[in-house]
């Protein structure tokens, strides 16, 4: 028999083992390529933007895969160890078991980088096509992705060469001796301590908790008010939900464990022969379910973002931009007049309707910043709203959660504020914006001592006239320019252009972050599906035994299934929660609203449904392992 043949008949008989990490790594494989594709396509290489994220997204998948396939094989090899023990005792060299070792790699790599090339020429060009739709490319041609082929077979070859290679060596350097023992004890090193079981829980807490800093005003105005504590909150949220996430399976599980085996439910229907074997499978996968836990979360929490800024991006800008178009002359304009007709014969000869209206502003300062007050009767045809404002007070229109309780105007006079109400500025210009009553305004404007702002709104529907109003505010800027820091006395704001623009970032961010999300969950998959195989397999004549000292079939099984259970559902519950409190800090940071717990909702919901099947098949296909060797057939 060739020395090829040996390493194929190794792969072969133990396809059960391999398929789950084969399978990752076709799904990076793929999603390699696909990034490949975008970044040498011809028309998309134009967007220099697409080049770099695609750049970036293929250097991280190279290097994610390179640890993962590290991760993998190590544990391949730590179960396959008494083999190359008994192969060395038999008279091969330690070169030779490593060349095996790579063989064997390199065998899964060929096979896995075929399949991923195969699916990726398939579904490439949708992506490609997908791509060219976020970046309104239009008329994308089919370009045969012979780079990305090459690319991809020499990037993965190297990488499973890299990894197999350092595998290989590590286990041709232990002792025969190690090799040829027993069962490696992964678990003799630990050691439980409840002062650390409890410290984890509090660092968990801690990091989990912190995420809520946003829900407490007193502590938000606090956090906000020292800059370096808004710097830090995030690595603290990281260390220490790591730490504490880390601690809990190590630690504190199994004082759960010891607390549930001093109470009456451990006596009760054999719960103590489960309950005493989860303690010893936990410790053996430690590492694999806090490894998993991760993945997991970082996959959920880029679905549920991605998803929620995609679909939430319209309404947020509408919040942000109360506007379709606005058009803000500032002082002595003297283009005010011919900009407003060129807006107008624009948006006409678009076919865009509108409605126009236009207020007065007044500004202590002629640039976007400073304190701004507008006519309440200008604010109530603007908003809607009707205000109740006697002279001398003043309505802070600014969107701020703590308004001033009184506002400086010329004079030296304060105007008390008396509420709050909705913006009708966008962000960037409404801080400091305060509604007066109309005889107020009308003193401040005889002051002489304010800049004078005219404010142009138009009122579209730039949403189900979208092309065309982004066509004719693209005409209008080219004619009469960017505004304010060109020496202009004007500021031109269509809001379909930050739509746009938003709308561009988000669908890039949601293509990217979908693609690492499969790869994340499978490799997840890939690593909990290994641990649990080795698990049965060893514990089958356990299970063997059990049944022979008089516990039925369907009771062995219903021990196997509570422990498998556990084990394959504390990665995805653990994930859920820190998935919830993730979505948490990004509202305390202002990044989304609580609307996003929605979209985390309809996201986890066919995602756990997914995993619920796939655990029902898993413990189907375990049962038949431990029906076949407990009761074999004659």
């Amino acid at each position: 028999m060739s020395f090829f043949r040996f390493a194929l008949n190794n792969v072969m008989r133990d396809k059960e083992s391999y398929v789950a990490f084969w399978l990752s790594s076709v799904f990076s494989i793929v999603v390699f390529f696909v990034f490949s594709a975008n970044m040498n396509h011809p028309q998309l290489a134009q967007s220099e933007s697409v080049q770099d994220i695609m750049r970036l997204a293929i250097a991280f998948i190279a290097v994610y895969s390179l640890g993962f396939l590290g991760l993998s094989l190590s544990a391949f090899l730590k179960r396959k160890r008494r083999l190359y023990g008994a192969l060395l005792t038999m008279g091969m060299t330690r070169r030779q078991v490593a060349l095996s070792i790579v063989l064997e790699s390199l065998l899964i790599g060929v096979s896995a980088i075929a399949a991923g090339l195969v699916i990726g020429l398939v579904f490439g060009h949708l992506m490609v096509m997908l791509m060219a739709r976020i970046i309104h490319v239009a008329d994308i041609a089919y370009q045969f992705p012979s780079a990305s082929i090459v690319q991809t077979v020499v990037t993965f070859s190297v990488i499973f060469l890299v990894a197999s290679a350092a595998q290989a060596r590590g286990i041709c350097r232990r002792p025969i001796v190690d090799l040829l023992a027993a069962k490696v004890d992964e678990s003799r090193e630990m050691r439980f301590s409840k002062p650390l079981a409890v410290l984890g829980i509090v660092l968990l807490a801690c990091g989990c908790g912190t995420c809520l800093f946003g829900v407490i005003p007193s502590v938000r105005t606090f956090v906000e008010s020292h800059d370096a504590l808004v710097d830090v909150i995030p690595w603290l949220i990281i260390a220490s939900t790591l730490a504490g996430l880390f601690l809990a399976y190590r630690q504190f599980s199994f004082l759960v464990i010891s607390r549930v085996a001093r109470s009456r439910y451990y006596l009760r229907e054999g719960n103590a022969i489960w309950v005493s074997g989860l303690r010893d499978r936990l410790k053996g996968s430690v590492t694999t379910m806090f490894v998993s836990t991760l993945m997991l979360t970082m996959s959920f929490s880029a679905i549920v973002v991605s998803l929620a800024l995609v679909t939430t991006v319209r309404a947020d800008i509408t919040r942000d931009i109360p506007f379709g178009i606005g058009y803000f002359s500032y002082g002595d304009n003297a283009r005010e007049s011919s900009d407003v007709s060129e807006i107008e014969a624009e948006l006409a000869s678009h076919g865009v309707a509108y409605a126009k209206d236009s207020y007065g502003m007044l500004q202590t300062e002629k640039t976007i910043f400073g304190n701004k007050f507008v006519a309440q009767s200008s604010y109530e045809r603007q908003s809607g709203r009707t205000l109740s404002i006697e002279d001398g007070q003043a309505v802070d229109v600014s969107g701020a959660a703590e308004p001033e309780s009184s506002v400086e105007v010329p004079g030296g006079r304060a105007l008390e504020v008396v509420g709050t109400s909705t913006p009708i500025l966008d962000t960037a210009k409404r801080s400091g914006s305060y509604v007066v009553s109309d005889a107020d305004w009308q003193m401040l404007q005889d002051t002489g001592s304010l800049v004078d702002v005219r404010a142009f709104t138009f009122d579209v529907d730039d949403d189900a006239q979208a092309q065309e109003v982004r066509t004719a505010c693209e005409r209008i800027r080219s004619t009469i320019g960017v505004g304010l820091g060109d020496g202009n006395d004007f500021l031109f704001i269509p809001r379909i252009e930050t739509i746009f623009l938003q709308e561009y970032s988000y669908e890039m961010y949601t293509y990217i972050s979908l693609m690492l999300a499969v790869i994340f969950i499978v490799a997840s998959i890939s690593l909990v599906y290994f641990r649990l195989l080795s698990d049965v397999r060893e514990s089958l004549p356990v299970m063997r035994n059990l049944n022979r000292m008089g516990l039925s079939l369907a009771q062995v099984l219903r021990i196997q299934k509570r422990q498998l259970q556990l084990l394959f559902s504390l990665p995805i519950g653990f994930a859920v929660v820190l998935t919830g409190f993730a979505m948490a800090f990004l509202i305390s940071m202002d990044v989304a609203s609580a609307h996003v717990y929605v979209r985390m909702a309809v996201t986890m919901v066919p995602l756990l449904a997914l995993e619920a099947l796939l655990f029902a098949a898993l413990d189907t296909r375990f049962s038949g392992q431990v029906k076949a060797f407990v009761r074999p057939r004659d």
